[in-house]
């Protein structure tokens, strides 16, 4: 008779990701997952400043198929939070954890916390909702098909050129350029186009809302942008019955990049 290790409908085993750890070893890790085509570098300063309000542990952390950690053919959002609960259980150490989650980061906080709530303490999510969004994906598949198109052997500065064709806004090529990196003299994309373009829908447009997180969050969103509205948050309450809601002037999707001291001083207050 022929055994098999893999039970029918089994999940596969949660990603070990890249990690990069801040100050206070001894202390309650925050952990902070960035959001679609980011990484660790993107959060570097504003986690620095967190472990030195705090005195606290700061993990930063690439999510799958982003930056350097493991790359996989799916990034489900159950996936991409079971990859954050492991990383949790390991860092926690048998105690919670707090965490930090923007965009898709926030939505993969919000299934993690309200799936496993026992393990986090306290959440914080950046400028988003639990809630479908009707986000069109053309302009992201333009990207992506901009990405997909340069000739890596080019110097950066002739990349970044060509990459206008495609992204016009110099702030989005600017962040989307920071997935270039370079090793043994080749230059190569730290993100895994072929998941995301595969996932891309589910990714902008799913909600996967399900449970509670009976502990104190924070929802922070930019008074100028429209990931966050009022209709959102009858939902926000009904998972997250004690969250905060508070929004930053003048402030976009991108909070922590655009208005650093504000959103600093609003996460310290909340997790002091």
């Amino acid at each position: 008779m022929l055994l098999t290790l893999r039970r029918l409908g089994s999940k596969p085993p949660p990603l070990t990701l890249n990690v990069e750890r801040i100050g206070n070893e001894n202390s309650r890790p925050l952990i902070i997952c960035h959001g679609l085509f980011g990484h660790i570098q993107n959060w570097r300063s504003v986690g620095r400043a967190l472990s030195t309000r705090l005195n606290r542990r700061i993990i930063l952390t690439d999510l799958r198929n982003h930056g350097a950690s493991p790359r996989a053919d799916s990034m489900s959002y159950e996936e991409m939070a079971q990859d954050v609960i492991h990383l949790a259980k390991t860092e926690g150490r048998g105690d919670q954890v707090d965490l930090l989650g923007h965009s898709m980061g926030g939505k993969t906080a919000m299934v993690a916390s309200t799936t496993h709530p026992h393990i986090f303490r306290k959440i914080i999510i950046e400028d988003v909702a639990p809630r479908r969004y009707t986000l069109n994906t053309k302009i992201f598949r333009q990207y992506i098909g901009g990405m997909r198109s340069l000739d890596l052997t080019q110097s950066r500065a002739t990349l970044a050129k060509e990459l206008e064709k495609s992204i016009p806004e110099k702030p989005v090529r600017d962040f989307i350029l920071t997935n270039l990196a370079i090793e043994n003299g080749q230059q190569y994309w730290r993100v895994n186009l072929d998941a995301v373009t595969n996932y891309l829908e589910r990714i902008l447009n799913t909600e996967n809302m399900e449970g509670t997180f009976p502990r104190e969050a924070l929802f922070l969103h930019g008074a100028a942008s429209n990931y966050l509205l009022p209709s959102d948050h009858d939902k926000i309450y009904h998972h997250f019955p004690l969250a905060k809601i508070e929004s930053i002037p003048e402030a976009g999707h991108w909070l922590h990049a655009e208005k650093p001291n504000e959103f600093i001083a609003s996460v310290t207050k909340f997790l002091v």
